[in-house]
């Protein structure tokens, strides 16, 4: 795992790591996990990376862990068909997968040929090293913290005394 925090730490990281693996380099990386505990906060990164994707004129590929197969799978590693090659891989509920399909990922990983991002929404034993960032849920105490970030994420002006207020109804 590469990095684990707050979705208000990584939050700086995420938007420059996104352009770079969205990069037309051929040398690039082309597999990112991300395991995020918060379906809230999961929303926001989704939404960056919707915006990372149109600016990069990219196309998505949508799948749910429980679609990723043997199949898919070896696309994946076999390299980009004649219109496979402007596609990004999403998948979602990545812990989802067969536990077949996260073993050999796994292994495939480096050998991968299409930029793909599995979202994990919950911690397994199978996913280990596909984590590259753990976005932690806040914890109770941290409600203040959360509700600025959302308020700066979505461009709201918001002083000290509403954040509170905020946080004591959250």
């Amino acid at each position: 795992m590469s990095f684990k925090g707050k979705i208000w730490e990584i939050s700086a990281k995420f938007n420059p790591l996104l352009q770079e693996f969205l990069s037309d380099k051929e040398q690039g990386k082309k597999f990112l996990g991300v395991l995020c505990e918060d379906i809230f906060v999961e929303r926001i990164l989704l939404y960056r990376l919707d915006a990372q994707i149109k600016s990069a004129a990219k196309e998505k590929y949508l799948l749910l862990g429980t679609e990723l197969k043997a199949d898919k799978l070896a696309e994946l590693v076999g390299g980009p068909g004649l219109f496979d090659q402007n596609q990004i891989w999403l998948i979602l509920h990545a812990e989802k997968c067969a536990k077949d399909i996260l073993v050999q990922l796994k292994k495939l990983r480096t050998d991968i040929s299409l930029p793909v991002i599995m979202f994990f929404s919950a911690e397994s034993k199978e996913m280990g090293s596909l984590v590259d960032y753990w976005v932690e849920g806040p914890r109770p105490w941290e409600g203040e913290q959360l509700i600025s970030f959302f308020a700066k994420e979505m461009q709201v002006a918001i002083n000290h005394q509403e954040t509170r207020l905020l946080a004591e109804h959250l």
